[in-house]
């Protein structure tokens, strides 16, 4: 609904329909959460060009009104620190302007990299309102117990809302509801520091994401950044921005030129024009004048097969949004698309793969892939590849051979989407392959490469 409702806006502002799109996430969604969105504009009728985390979104915007990314020289590092309405996000990003080897070279491309990402999903906005919902419900008492009444604590927030912006330019207001609970009026005077002081477990929270998001992108500290910028509503809580200046130098101040509610947007449209124009740069066979922009994988992706542990595609690895890079160490592979990891099983036997999230809580698998008809497809592949020489390997990687003249591939791969899927390909020692294709679905399809 919310979809279908914007699409009629873009319509009504513009006169023209809305098709494709680039649609902003946090960091943290999962990829059951980022398949439900993408269906959800599937049947909005708009086309996803690219789904992009929300801290990338706003370093775009940023790094183009502020740094003037087309002109720009040097090397910037920027800490973003979004605290929204129901989680908080902090994101290290390294931006590097054109630069020229030498005198005669041309300028290299600008880039927009995502060092490290980290947050807290339960800590934002919506966790400060509750509190104060929380320590007016109890002044009421014993007159009247409001979280009995679910009219009465809905029309309670709402007013706890209004007084959590009041408190953030004031030291003290009144929340007044009439007729709250039968013929209850609630007129109960707040002060800030008292507000403060009910929310200091949630205030010592605060900085965690921005020290992990630190560690995460290469163990910098803050003297080794050039700005702290602040986006979302979150912050604007005066001891929310206490609690970051408590653990940063005066010399470092909290930025807040960015526009806090709409950078994740705008950053997101620069980044669908960007796409736009890399794609019509390859339709024209034109290079593309696009910057490099490149994200991390945020979680720590799991393998099991047969419930027992195989792999771990660790979380931090470089995900290309857009723009050429080198190929990555070792078994890693990068594409405009994303990335490929190879993970070699020594098998035979039909087998189901489970892919779960390490870092959600129950690490639920979001994916089985169940892979039948195995022996039948070696036997064949065997019969056939008598006398072959060596081709080469499938879908980004040369075959293993297990040991034992034969195996299986599981090549996981993430999409710039940050959706995560498998093709398992068998392989003969002589790297003849056989690739059973498994679909969302569960369905499997087994042919010869040729």
């Amino acid at each position: 609904m919310l979809l279908s409702y914007i699409k009629e806006l873009v319509h009504e502002h513009t006169g023209k329909p809305a098709r494709r799109c680039v649609i902003s996430v946090p960091a943290f969604f999962a990829d059951s959460d980022r398949r439900a969105l993408l269906s959800a504009a599937k049947i909005s009728g708009l086309e996803v060009v690219s789904l992009v985390n929300d801290g990338l979104a706003v370093a775009i915007k940023y790094a183009t009104d502020n740094l003037q990314l087309a002109t720009f020289k040097g090397v910037h590092r920027v800490l973003f620190f979004d605290m929204g309405a129901t989680a908080t996000q902090a994101t290290v990003v390294e931006i590097h302007g054109r630069e020229a080897a030498s005198p005669s070279s041309p300028p290299s491309a600008p880039s927009v990299r995502v060092l490290g990402a980290a947050w807290d999903s339960s800590l934002g906005g919506a966790a400060f309102t509750n509190r104060l919902v929380d320590l007016l419900a109890k002044a009421c008492l014993p007159q009247a117990d409001l979280r009995k009444d679910a009219r009465a604590m809905a029309r309670l927030r709402k007013e706890a809302g209004r007084a959590k912006h009041v408190l953030s330019a004031n030291k003290e207001t009144t929340v007044t509801a009439e007729d709250i609970m039968g013929d209850y009026d609630v007129r109960q005077h707040v002060k800030r520091a008292a507000f403060e002081e009910h929310c200091s477990d949630l205030l010592d929270r605060v900085f965690a994401p921005v020290s992990t998001a630190l560690q995460r992108a290469g163990n910098l500290t803050l003297g080794q950044l050039d700005a702290i910028e602040l986006v979302g509503g979150g912050w604007r809580v005066p001891s929310v921005q206490e609690a970051l200046s408590a653990h940063i130098a005066r010399s470092l101040p909290l930025g807040k030129t960015l526009n806090a509610d709409e950078a994740s947007c705008s950053g997101a449209a620069i980044l669908a024009l960007y796409l736009t124009r890399a794609a019509s740069a390859r339709k024209t066979s034109r290079a593309a004048v696009s910057p490099m922009i490149e994200d991390v994988v945020p979680h720590d992706v799991v393998v099991m097969i047969d419930s027992e542990f195989v792999a771990v595609m660790p979380a931090g690895k470089p995900l290309l949004m857009l723009g050429s890079g080198q190929a990555s160490a070792e078994a890693w592979a990068e594409d405009e698309e994303g990335f490929t990891v190879i993970i070699p099983v020594a098998t035979s036997k039909d087998f189901d793969a489970e892919l779960l999230y390490s870092r959600e809580p129950g690490a639920q698998p979001f994916a089985v892939y169940r892979v039948t008809g195995l022996e039948a497809a070696l036997a064949a592949a065997g019969g056939k590849a008598s006398g072959k020489g060596g081709a080469g390997g499938s879908g980004g990687g040369a075959g293993y051979d297990g040991g034992g003249g034969e195996s299986v591939e599981l090549h996981v791969k993430v999409s710039r989407d940050g959706i995560v899927s498998v093709c398992v390909c068998l392989c003969l020692c002589v790297y003849v392959p056989v690739c059973v294709k498994v679909s969302w679905d569960g369905t499997v399809s087994v042919y010869e490469f040729i």
